[in-house]
């Protein structure tokens, strides 16, 4: 019998977690729904280059996504996509490395992204696709705001409070930033972007 697709999605979210890990790689979070294809051991594999995903509509309420933008061919696709799956509300959080990072030119990398990126998927005059979030907050950090890789050695620790320094002037004003001083640092190594999607009209 061919279902409609109320009852596939009513079938799809039965015992989903409401927190979608996007792009999870080795870094599995518990009492997430966490999906990949690539590696790792996701709770659900999917191909994030095929849409739409095999995920409900309306349903999820947080996602995080790091580090995996980059790496996908369409980007407006994509955020389109992590609207359609999400309730009223929820909250995303995306994090993509900065432009100026050395990490930015990898050959694995389909995108570079500047602080002004998400503004395109938010209500306004440059709104692109069906998506509608409103930015909650925007912060380029200096250096790798993760705990995990910080306590590797001295060296980055001490680098890390460097970069808790820059990030509090680099925020005031990002834009300048990013137009006249970033190169004198030695660039950013990532933006974080924090969320809501927006569909009551």
């Amino acid at each position: 019998m061919i279902k409609t697709r109320a009852q596939q999605n009513s079938l799809m979210q039965k015992q989903l977690p409401k927190k979608l890990h996007i792009g999870c790689g080795t870094k599995y979070l518990e009492g997430w729904l966490n999906i990949d294809n690539l590696r790792g051991t996701p709770d659900k594999k999917i191909d994030l280059e095929k849409f739409p995903w095999p995920l409900p509509s309306d349903y999820f309420e947080e996602v995080y996504c790091s580090h995996v933008l980059e790496h996908l061919s369409d980007v407006q696709k994509t955020m389109d996509e992590i609207w359609r799956c999400c309730a009223q509300g929820a909250i995303v959080m995306i994090k993509v490395p900065h432009f100026s990072s050395m990490a930015a030119p990898s050959p694995f990398h389909k995108h570079s992204f500047n602080s002004q990126a998400m503004n395109y998927f938010s209500r306004g005059e440059e709104k692109y696709g069906k998506a509608n979030f409103r930015i909650l907050s925007t912060r380029i950090f200096w250096y790798p705001d993760d705990a995990e890789y910080v306590s590797h050695s001295s060296k980055r620790k001490i680098a890390s409070l460097v970069g808790k320094f820059l990030d509090f002037f680099i925020n005031l004003n990002r834009s300048f930033f990013e137009r006249v001083w970033l190169y004198y640092v030695g660039g950013a190594f990532e933006i974080e972007w924090k969320l809501k999607v927006e569909k009551k009209r």
